[in-house]
């Protein structure tokens, strides 16, 4: 390996700091030490920024990355040179102290929160964020590594809790141990594909009842926790720095599942949903582009759903990532669509292929009645993405005879559990859902 490719291994891409790799390295060079006789003590920061994700959400991720890059000099003025400090992914930083106790590494803590409330000046922006930081030190609170980094992980957690600056871990107020050991299994479970799986849940075309897509749903089945809620398994890798390899992990096996059934001779598309973060990689068409032809698979196989909400985020930052995935041949739906109308006006700007219908906006149209003011809005937004050249989808069906409804107010695509329920990719047959749906003189009929 070339020193250049070394030194890119364990620096960070975005700040230039260390990234959890080199934190997890020197921690244990640092322990080492410890075990050596060489330092007494070892103290981990953890250090978490507050009101980060009003920034993304206020100024856009641009605004957001510039401040991350100021967050990494403001913490080494105010700590020694040899401290390290890291950034461990998203807005949760780092920092080693070898050879300091309780009082020390306290001490530091304060002086780097003193440094973040300071206003930090980003492209003619005052922004004040503040951050919450938690503190552990070895031995006395750990006599590993990876219990080192779990008990400062607890106190961080504890002072964004009590909305304090910092807090040193307490073995007799430690609630954390779960949280945990959740975020290592999760990390587990990403290197070894071990438990982590897809469901799927069939989109048919509402005027012949034929499945057209598959959306993949992704499952964390735990081995001693039971299913993980999708919410809080996303928020779990979002926080701690694991988005990357877990939509790596989504694209592969979707991929592959969909692979296995163009051979069987079902051409159908699978749709994955992505997260803001995903949608503001760049890298993520190049990585799209490796993964479909590792599985030859063609692009027009895939489509990648991502909501309303994320592209208003950083309209001109999604604009691009969306065109250079179309220009794979990669299909784009704006999900959750229905909810705002904020957007409207620049569907026609985005080179997406589709829309899907809010399942709440779909669940009013279900429970209105027939001819009211819902249906005639369900239609007019189904005939404005008609205009601008998208399919419309609608998803939370939840009665079979809103099929015919849907159909006739000129709907493309289904889903929902009325059609199917979310089945892993073995169980999923697609002759089993049965529908036959004709539209003649004016009227839809439906049967199963």
């Amino acid at each position: 390996m070339t020193e250049t490719r070394r030194r890119d291994a364990v620096t960070d891409e975005l700040t230039g700091l260390a990234n959890r790799r080199h934190m997890r390295d020197e921690l244990a060079r640092a322990f080492s030490a410890l075990h050596g006789g060489d330092v007494q003590c070892v103290a981990l920061l953890l250090i978490d920024l507050d009101h980060f994700k009003e920034v993304n959400d206020s100024f856009g991720h641009q605004t957001g990355d510039a401040l991350l890059k100021q967050i990494g000099p403001r913490i080494s003025a105010v700590i020694r040179p040899t401290d390290l400090v890291a950034r461990l992914g998203g807005d949760e930083f780092a920092v080693i102290l070898t050879g300091a106790d309780g009082r020390f590494a306290t001490s530091v803590a304060q002086r780097i929160t003193d440094a973040l409330c300071e206003p930090i000046e980003v492209e003619r922006a005052s922004l004040h964020i503040g951050a919450s930081i938690g503190v552990a030190v070895a031995p006395v609170h750990a006599d590993t590594a990876d219990e080192l980094i779990r008990c400062a992980d607890v106190a961080m957690y504890r002072a964004k809790g009590a909305k304090s600056d910092f807090d040193i871990y307490e073995a007799a107020l430690d609630d954390g141990a779960e949280r945990f050991r959740l975020i290592e299994d999760l990390r587990q479970a990403l290197e070894d594909g071990s438990s982590l799986t897809l469901h799927y849940q069939p989109e048919i075309e509402l005027r012949t009842g034929q499945v057209v897509t598959v959306e993949a749903l992704l499952r964390w089945p735990h081995p001693t926790l039971g299913m993980i809620p999708p919410e809080h398994l996303l928020n779990l890798a979002e926080e701690n720095g694991m988005i990357r390899p877990l939509t790596d992990w989504v694209f592969h096996r979707a991929v592959t599942d969909c692979a296995r059934w163009w051979r069987t001779g079902r051409q159908v598309a699978v749709a994955v949903n992505l997260l803001a973060t995903d949608l503001l990689d760049a890298s993520l068409p190049a990585r799209v582009q490796e993964v479909l032809a590792r599985a030859g698979l063609p692009p027009q196989a895939l489509v990648l759903e991502i909501t309303e909400r994320m592209v208003m985020a950083d309209l001109m930052r999604a604009k691009q990532v969306i065109a250079n995935l179309a220009a794979l041949g990669v299909r784009v739906s704006i999900d959750d669509f229905g909810t705002g109308f904020s957007s409207l006006a620049y569907l026609s700007e985005l080179a997406v292929g589709e829309l899907k219908l809010d399942r709440m906006f779909t669940a009013r149209l279900q429970a209105g009645e027939a001819g009211g003011r819902d249906e005639s809005i369900a239609r007019s937004v189904i005939d404005l993405g008609h205009a601008v050249g998208l399919r419309v989808v609608a998803e939370g069906i939840e009665r079979i005879e809103f099929i015919g409804l849907l159909a006739g107010l000129g709907c493309d695509i289904g889903q929902g559990f009325a059609i199917q329920a979310p089945r892993p990719a073995d169980e999923l047959d697609f002759d089993a859902i049965g529908l036959d749906v004709r539209v003649q003189g004016g009227s839809t009929h439906l049967t199963r």
